[in-house]
């Protein structure tokens, strides 16, 4: 009997940190946000903003649209998450973190981590060509032995 009992708590111990780093993700519904399988940048009616996803790196970003959104796709249930590893702060902001579950309604599917930055106006004085790092791993991992993503980002007048 001791041994079932330890085996449970056991079980339970090691799926904790997946489901804590799961637990850190605003939860968002649809929210005006579209699946993977359309367009992959496209001008959302609600916040006028850019969402650009992992098949197009290089962006283009104007001043009268400096805020963009990034969309990586992520799976916390395995304790897997992106983290912002670099960026020219004198020029980005970041402003909202979020994650939304994707469309199968089966546990521990996948979804997409939405990142969204406004470019300050300073960026847009002359030209400039900037940098989004980001890594994918467990927090308790090294950042070396994770997954990167580099977004490059154009301003223009």
């Amino acid at each position: 009997m001791k041994l079932k009992w330890l085996s449970q708590l056991v079980m339970i111990a090691s799926i904790l940190p997946a489901m804590a780093v799961a637990a850190n993700y605003t939860l968002t519904s649809n929210n005006g946000y579209h699946t993977s399988k359309q367009a992959s940048a496209y001008h959302t009616s609600s916040t006028n903003d850019t969402i650009y996803m992992e098949d197009k790196p290089n962006i283009s970003i104007s001043a009268q649209h400096p805020e963009f959104t990034l969309q990586l796709k992520s799976n916390p249930t395995t304790g897997y998450a992106w983290f912002l590893r670099d960026y020219d702060s004198h020029f980005i902001v970041p402003i909202k973190h979020s994650f939304q579950a994707g469309n199968a309604k089966l546990l521990g599917a996948p979804g997409y981590e939405f990142w969204t930055f406004q470019v300050k106006p300073d960026a847009f004085v002359v030209p400039h060509q900037l940098t989004i790092r980001f890594v994918y791993i467990r927090p308790w991992q090294s950042t070396d032995n994770g997954t990167q993503m580099i977004f490059r980002i154009t301003t223009e007048k």
